[in-house]
């Protein structure tokens, strides 16, 4: 679809193409994706696609890709209750805007740490104080080091949750690099489970050799009911979840990765602001 489809440049919303974040999307106006051109391209030229300002969960749910260093790539945090910073019936009712969540180096967003600063704020200050928030300044020292020992816990919480530590993926990062079909997953799996002590035990740790026995038995079971198939399809069909793995541990890696960049980040300003 070439700008020269629309009517002074316009497309839907209200939005001109050239002011568009990303070249194509679902678009729920249109029950469908929509893509459009920038310039007027000749046949046989190679067109380029922006996929827009996604990070990498969102590249993975809808396009089935990751990148490795992705500017974009972050982690949505909600916002508490005012409760949970003592201040009883203190939710603002405002509208910040913006993401809360955690950039790609750790730090909180401007959004997230604005809502948690009003938050950690008794209501009387907040009418007088609320609105340095909102500017990006601090209300109190006090209630800063409250927000960024809230968010130091709730980073701790995250990884706890997890059924993996981040050495864990880092581990299996490495065996799904040097897999190059399922089948050498599912060796794998069977020197684990036969001479774990010897062979594996004192080096992956048990986190590891579960994850990667669930891989080969939930792809088998998968697998079980199609017998009538040819070996060949059901091959591909198992290294094609090969490739999803990898691509799920290669996501977690990088989430993981945020959430320990901001626990490093808030220790350093608990410490800057207790001086």
């Amino acid at each position: 679809m070439a700008e020269s489809d629309f009517d002074n440049d316009i497309s839907c919303n209200g939005v001109t193409i050239r002011e568009r974040l990303r070249d194509g999307g679902f678009e729920a106006d249109h029950g469908e994706y929509c893509f459009y051109a920038r310039q007027d391209y000749h046949k046989g030229q190679q067109v380029l696609l922006c996929y827009g300002l996604y990070n990498n969960l969102e590249l993975l749910e809808h396009y089935g890709f990751l990148l490795p260093h992705n500017p974009n790539d972050n982690v949505h945090i909600r916002l508490p209750d005012s409760e949970e910073f003592g201040v009883v019936n203190g939710n603002p009712g405002m509208s910040l805007g913006g993401t809360t969540c955690l950039e790609i180096d750790g730090s909180p967003s401007f959004s997230l740490v604005a809502g948690l600063r009003l938050r950690a704020t008794h209501p009387f200050l907040r009418k007088s104080k609320g609105h340095f928030a909102l500017m990006g300044k601090q209300i109190s020292v006090d209630s800063d080091i409250l927000i960024y020992q809230w968010l130091e816990k709730k980073c701790t919480s995250l990884l706890a949750c997890q059924p993996t530590s981040l050495d864990d993926d880092l581990i299996l990062k490495t065996v799904a690099s040097s897999a190059q079909s399922f089948a050498a997953v599912e060796d794998l799996a069977l020197s684990l489970c036969e001479t774990p002590s010897k062979a594996h035990g004192d080096r992956v740790p048990k986190n590891v050799v579960h994850e990667i026995q669930n891989l080969v038995s939930s792809c088998t079971s998968a697998n079980e009911d199609k017998f009538d198939k040819e070996a060949s399809s059901r091959t591909r069909e198992k290294d094609f979840q090969l490739e999803r793995w990898k691509l799920a541990v290669e996501w977690r890696i990088g989430y993981k990765q945020i959430l320990h960049r901001c626990i490093q980040f808030c220790a350093k300003k608990i410490s800057m602001l207790k001086q």
